[in-house]
């Protein structure tokens, strides 16, 4: 089976993808990830085949340029995403229809249609089995429909975007004939038509959808979902030997994260404050910072920090009592794989409805941002390491989250979708 994942140049996004891909390569199948060009290095350090096509995407440079479109994704600053796990009485019409077209506006078309016409191209000359999209790059699902591919989505965080299209999909069906705007359907209908595809439903959302969080982070849907267990991975890595110390005191991992902070220009929080506020704490804080972060640093580093420019953290969890962090959902995921006690300042997209749903079931706090942040913090964290209740609850998430199929078990069922799809077109045909 020719397996082609596609997605873009975001760190994150490709890890996510990694141990699938690498679950149908040992399966013996072929794989290849596609993406613009500068998704090729995140992928070839994975050790899979790239695929760089067309150009690169200019989003996160429009968003350095309007500050305005850069807080909107600060979750507390935008209703797309504080209503993303509310009930449906406030996902309306109008709220909808705004964020489809913001979002067809600055993310769907800029970074779809630097990619289409040369993925479209691919595929049509290697002829995959089987196109696993990530969830806004639905240039990967009008390429597998043109070329006769089996396509489904892999969501990266909760699935907000589906619930919100399922959602505007059955008001849409409520509303007269004459007055059912939807501008998602009408540029995925334009970008479709230049290849011979008729729209569906499923060039938005997938035939399927590979969710990696347990069914405690997971959305209602009608859709077909397969689960899949989130295994970690953290790039190229050295293993630092100091981690395998005992340690006398709790050891917990720092980490603010640096994607949306690099794209955008807008650190999530300072730094300095918050070792600041952790000096003298009986615990071993490993602080991982970049770059950026550091030469905010201002003062010294409390006794009991290690300043680390990066650690793996699939490796060094297993050795925590506790992870404070932005929310990323790689962070996130592997602290939850470990069973490891979080404490959250959560900001974007989805982070916020994820870290409220790990408190309400005891596996870790939120703090939320503003004045006196650091002494918040440090309050969250001596509640987690001194209550027994939080390591605990996190117990009981990596439980739930062991129940999910590995990637490798995942593999016979993609097999199995992609020969019901073969079989369709046959009697189709």
């Amino acid at each position: 089976m020719r397996t082609l994942f596609v997605t873009y140049p975001e760190d994150s996004n490709v890890k996510g993808m990694v141990s699938l891909a690498w679950a149908l390569g040992a399966a013996g199948h072929d794989v290849a990830v596609a993406g613009h060009p500068e998704s090729a290095e995140f992928v070839r350090k994975a050790g899979l085949t790239a695929v760089p096509l067309g150009r690169d995407h200019v989003m996160w440079h429009y968003m350095r340029r309007r500050p305005h479109l850069a807080a909107a994704d600060r979750s507390s600053a935008s209703p797309f995403y504080t209503k993303g796990d509310g009930p449906d009485s406030e996902l309306t019409w109008e709220h909808l229809g705004e964020h489809f077209g913001t979002l067809v506006d600055w993310e769907y078309r800029m970074i779809n249609d630097p990619l289409l016409k040369e993925l479209v191209d691919f595929c049509q000359e290697w002829s995959p089995d089987l196109v696993i999209w990530e969830s806004t790059t639905v240039a990967g699902a009008i390429a597998a429909e043109a070329c006769g591919a089996a396509h489904g989505r892999m969501t990266w965080a909760m699935d907000f975007k589906g619930r919100y299209r399922e959602r505007y999909v059955a008001l849409k069906e409520e509303r007269p004939q004459d007055d059912r705007p939807d501008r998602f359907q009408e540029w995925v209908t334009r970008q479709a038509a230049r290849f011979g595809v008729e729209f569906r439903e499923e060039l938005t959302t997938g035939e399927f959808t590979i969710d990696q969080l347990p069914e405690t982070f997971r959305l209602p849907s009608s859709r077909a979902v397969l689960p899949m267990r989130f295994v970690p991975y953290n790039g190229a890595a050295e293993l630092p030997r100091w981690i395998l110390e005992p340690s006398e005191r709790p050891r917990v991992c720092l980490t603010l994260g640096a994607t949306f902070a690099d794209r955008v220009g807008a650190p999530l929080a300072n730094a300095q404050e918050l070792l600041s506020a952790l000096e003298g704490l009986d615990a071993e804080v490993i602080a991982t910072f970049g770059k950026e972060q550091r030469a905010g640093l201002i003062d010294r580093v409390p006794e009991n920090v290690r300043l680390v420019d990066f650690v793996p953290f699939h490796a060094v969890f297993p050795h925590c009592d506790a992870v404070v962090h932005h929310g990323g959902i790689g962070v996130f995921s592997t602290a939850m794989v470990n069973g490891v006690p979080q404490v959250i300042l959560p900001e974007v997209y989805d982070t916020p409805a994820r870290a409220r749903r790990l408190e309400d079931g005891g596996a870790g706090l939120v703090v939320s941002g503003g004045e006196g942040l650091g002494a918040r913090i440090r309050e969250a964290l001596e509640r987690v390491l001194s209550e027994p209740a939080f390591a605990k609850g996190a117990a009981e998430l990596r439980a739930e989250a062991e129940t999910m199929s590995l990637p490798g078990e995942l593999v016979p069922l993609l097999q199995e979708h992609v020969h019901a799809h073969r079989s369709k077109g046959a009697m189709a045909v």
